[in-house]
């Protein structure tokens, strides 16, 4: 990304900016910001999971290098939290980047729009595909989201990784199999757990 500081203008790093903000801000009020104050582990697990995300891209978690590499983790966390909550989750790893140095802040607002917004807009937009027209259950869930969302998120932001999307898929299929309370885009009926 530190190419697109000399690459583009000024005028398209404000607007990224700009976009970016208004993206996260429009994610923001329609946020249920009650829900959050009283559940407290709801709050645990955004905070945790945004946190985490962003210790990914700090270290530079990528299966393969690339400029790219960022992409891990947006998929994962969209199906925790919710694409809302995934929207603002995404400051803390494009602006913790920023401010730790590893990406100019310079090129923030268009790292969030490519490595965080488009992702999370990915994923949402399979997982209500998913949701609609598959018959429900984990299986079809965590290898519907999880592998098509994250590989439909690279091919978007750059050209397919399944690595990355097996990543994505591994982690959400741990959490569905230790905390299924913790992803919040699972539904709770009971039959995704009957058999």
């Amino acid at each position: 990304m530190a190419a697109w500081q000399e690459l583009l203008p000024i005028p398209w790093l404000l607007a990224g900016f700009v976009a970016y903000g208004a993206l996260v801000g429009w994610a923001w009020s329609g946020l249920e910001h009650w829900r959050l104050r009283c559940d407290v582990q709801k709050l645990h697990v955004f905070f945790a999971s945004a946190v985490a995300v962003m210790a990914l891209w700090l270290a530079g978690g990528s299966v393969l290098p690339g400029p790219g590499a960022h992409l891990l983790g947006m998929t994962a966390l969209t199906l925790l939290v919710g694409w809302r909550q995934a929207m603002v989750g995404s400051l803390f790893p494009v602006f913790g980047t920023a401010f730790a140095g590893v990406e100019p802040w310079q090129t923030a607002g268009l790292s969030g729009l490519l490595l965080a917004v488009v992702p999370i807009g990915v994923t949402h937009w399979v997982w209500r595909l998913t949701r609609r027209m598959l018959p429900h259950s984990v299986v079809g869930y965590l290898a519907i989201c999880t592998v098509l969302g994250s590989i439909v998120a690279a091919a978007m932001g750059r050209l397919a990784l399944l690595q990355e999307s097996l990543l994505n898929a591994g982690a959400v299929a741990a959490v569905a199999a230790l905390r299924p309370k913790w992803l919040m885009t699972l539904p709770r009926q009971r039959r995704y757990y009957s058999r």
